[in-house]
């Protein structure tokens, strides 16, 4: 079996051609809410039917106070795993630029975006996996 890794932009069109599966990791999180449906449009739109999409991200708490938890459990791993001040400083910069979306939400788009058996495969505080797949 052979497969095709495509490096661009995630706003601009997939490229042309259908596809047994569109997979992603840590990138989805940068688009903003609207920038996530329409990928996930573009992306169910891609498959075969029968094609899975799957996407391993960075998610938000479903609700403030959830995601303050997922803070400060990623902090507290962070500086078990022996990041410094200046590390995490310089992580919380980047995260800056980071635009996650619940997992709740992002499996519905998924679902209006055409994709069955959608679901959360795994998930431990602020990464995730989740996915679903074409209609055969």
């Amino acid at each position: 079996m052979a497969h095709r890794t495509v490096v661009a932009d995630l706003a601009e069109p997939l490229p042309a051609g259908r596809y047994d599966a569109v997979v992603s990791a840590l990138a989805v999180h940068h688009l903003d809410d609207d920038g996530k449906r329409a990928l996930y449009r573009r992306a169910a739109d891609a498959l075969v039917p029968g094609g899975v999409f799957v996407n391993a991200e960075q998610v938000a708490g479903p609700t403030p106070t959830l995601d303050r938890r997922y803070d400060d459990v990623w902090l507290a791993h962070t500086a078990a795993r022996g990041s410094d001040a200046d590390e995490i400083a310089a992580a919380r910069e980047r995260m800056r630029h980071d635009r996650p979306a619940s997992v709740a939400d992002q499996c519905r788009w998924l679902a209006d975006a055409g994709l069955v058996d959608v679901d959360c495969f795994y998930k431990a505080w602020r990464f995730a996996v989740f996915g679903g797949h074409r209609p055969a």
